[in-house]
């Protein structure tokens, strides 16, 4: 183990290197239509919060993260379960109808704060 040639110190190992010999990568190839996301190599974007009782104003996550909770989000503030495509759509319509492309930093930290302060109620 590493720990016993660094007691007491703490380091990160990139996901390459973890994962290297783990087999994901044939798992992966072997379903298809599959990306694989490194979160130490992606872009990391901020995301602000604005929930009482909060630690901090932001937080930084993979733009991937973001990407997906955007609809997670979207559908705690009241979006019907439907395609993604088809929510991105009427979330941009009513909050950035300027917006193209797909999900991206804003609208994920839109959602995210729409949901904080106004989730829907639980079916």
């Amino acid at each position: 183990s590493w720990a016993r040639w660094w007691p007491g110190r703490a380091f990160t190992v990139p996901t390459r290197l973890a994962f290297r010999e783990s087999g994901w990568d044939d798992v992966i190839a072997k379903v298809g239509g599959v990306k694989r996301y490194c979160f130490e190599e992606s872009e990391q974007v901020e995301i602000p919060l604005r929930h009482e009782g909060r630690l901090r104003d932001y937080l930084f996550t993979p733009e991937p993260v973001a990407r997906a909770d955007f609809f997670v989000n979207a559908r705690h503030f009241g979006y019907p379960a439907l395609a993604d495509d088809l929510v991105l759509r009427a979330f941009r319509l009513r909050f950035r109808p300027w917006a193209t492309g797909p999900v991206d930093a804003t609208d994920a930290a839109q959602a995210a704060d729409l949901a904080a302060r106004f989730a829907a109620p639980a079916a």
